[in-house]
């Protein structure tokens, strides 16, 4: 018994420690064998290493997010697409109100929109003798409308409460002279209305328009004899904003119920331009 004692007590007095899986744990081994700094050293490289390899993998999946949800940069780039979709909505929004506006004198001329001025080429049926062929408009869409004729004639202009022209003329229907010292007639001409647009004027004019609103027939009488003028009109090219600016015209006119027919045919053309809108 005494020599088995001995044998035990000399295996734990080799070098101070014994052998790893004889009598002590692997970390008791390791703790008497390997220095404290070295055992950290490892430690602290091990974990280098780690993070090393996570960098060159890409990082856990839950650290990954998507381009689109960073912040600054790809947020303003998401308000930036957003006001800029809010302005483009805005400017359709503009340029429809500014193509649907419509007033009684723009109406008077078969115009709408924010029209600003109209140049033509033809003398208008239902205005005074010697009137402008250059229409203006404020942006309101009232017409500016001359005080004079061309002959220097007074000119008197009558609307409702509403701003629908229901009278245009002198400022009474005798003879006078001008201050030319032409003698010239006093006119008057009167209308009337109807779903928006001009429909009759006096003497006996009468107009008829299409589904799109398009002028397509005039139809004058005289008051008293068989003297009639019938006038059509087709062929109408129009600008982008719904304006026509070409049409095609025939008139026939008859003088009585004994003679024949004349007729004549044209072209009408204006020019629009506008306030705001680029045609």
């Amino acid at each position: 018994m005494e020599h088995k004692e001995k044998a035990t007590k000399t295996k734990f007095k080799i070098d101070g420690a014994a052998e790893p899986g004889k009598g002590v744990s692997i970390g008791q081994w390791l703790s008497r064998r390997v220095p404290l700094w070295a055992a950290l050293a490892a430690v602290v490289a091990a974990l280098a290493v780690c993070a090393l390899f996570g960098a060159l993998s890409g990082g856990p999946a839950e650290d990954c997010a998507p381009a689109a949800a960073t912040p600054g940069k790809d947020s303003k780039l998401l308000k930036d697409d957003k006001l800029r979709a809010a302005m483009q909505d805005s400017l359709r929004k503009d340029s429809i109100a500014r193509r649907e506006f419509s007033s009684p004198d723009l109406a008077f001329f078969d115009l709408h929109g924010d029209v600003k001025s109209v140049k033509l080429d033809y003398e208008i049926s239902y205005l005074f003798y010697g009137a402008p062929k250059l229409l203006e408009f404020n942006e309101l869409g009232q017409w500016k409308c001359p005080a004079k004729t061309g002959r220097g004639q007074t000119v008197v202009y009558t609307r409702t409460a509403a701003g629908n022209l229901v009278r245009i003329g002198s400022p009474d229907e005798d003879f006078y002279s001008t201050n030319g010292g032409v003698a010239a007639q006093a006119f008057s001409y009167t209308y009337k209305w109807q779903n928006g647009r001009l429909a009759e004027m006096s003497p006996n004019t009468t107009f008829t328009y299409d589904d799109r609103g398009h002028l397509t027939r005039e139809v004058a009488l005289a008051r008293d004899s068989d003297e009639k003028s019938v006038t059509e009109y087709t062929d109408y090219v129009c600008d982008a904003m719904g304006n026509w600016v070409k049409r095609r015209w025939k008139s026939t006119y008859t003088p009585d119920s004994y003679s024949d027919p004349e007729t004549e045919s044209g072209t009408e053309t204006r020019i629009i331009t506008y306030y705001r809108s680029r045609p």
